[in-house]
């Protein structure tokens, strides 16, 4: 149980409204600015319950998270080594993610890469994060990957170059 969730249950049994302003007024204010071992953890306990997964280095920018030198100085590693000793990312399977595409992709049938962005269901990810862990950024090279038949006649196969023509006269005299 975090501090945050501790205050929230005390809230529950308090009933003078002074007491519970000013634990409200706490709440907001969590964590405080002074950043000990047992507040880190607090925070990022409290980011987990919040977020329902580990974060990463880029959940540390905001100001609600403990700044990375302060990682580095109160455990003595670096805020990337913090993470994989405490809160490690779970392994990615990727064929099952593949899987997961394909069927979402089979679901909607889209017309292109934004299409499946803005119609695919609530948990599932962007075209382009499925197509990062396979190191593919073009949306057509990522369909022919996942060996999908292009589900409409605007995903045909682009040339690749440019052509300039000039036409003009040139005086040599």
């Amino acid at each position: 149980m975090t501090r945050k969730q501790a205050l929230h249950k005390a809230l529950d049994v308090l009933t003078d409204s002074e007491a519970i302003s000013k634990i409200n007024e706490i709440i907001d204010e969590l964590p405080l600015t002074g950043w000990s071992e047992r507040t880190i953890f607090d925070t990022i306990d409290q980011f987990v319950f919040n977020h329902g997964r580990n974060p990463t280095a880029t959940d540390f920018i905001p100001k609600c998270m403990p700044p990375h030198p302060v990682i580095k100085l109160r455990f003595g590693i670096t805020l990337g080594e913090f993470l994989a000793k405490y809160y490690p990312q779970p392994k990615i399977n990727l064929e099952e993610q593949k899987a997961a595409f394909v069927a979402e992709y089979k679901r909607i049938q889209p017309r292109g890469a934004c299409d499946f962005n803005k119609r695919r269901a609530d948990g599932i990810p962007t075209w382009v994060t499925f197509a990062k862990m396979f190191e593919i950024t073009r949306w057509l090279e990522w369909i022919d990957f996942c060996e999908l038949e292009r589900s409409s006649p605007f995903m045909r196969e682009r040339k690749r170059g440019r052509s300039l023509s000039v036409t003009g006269y040139v005086n040599l005299e």
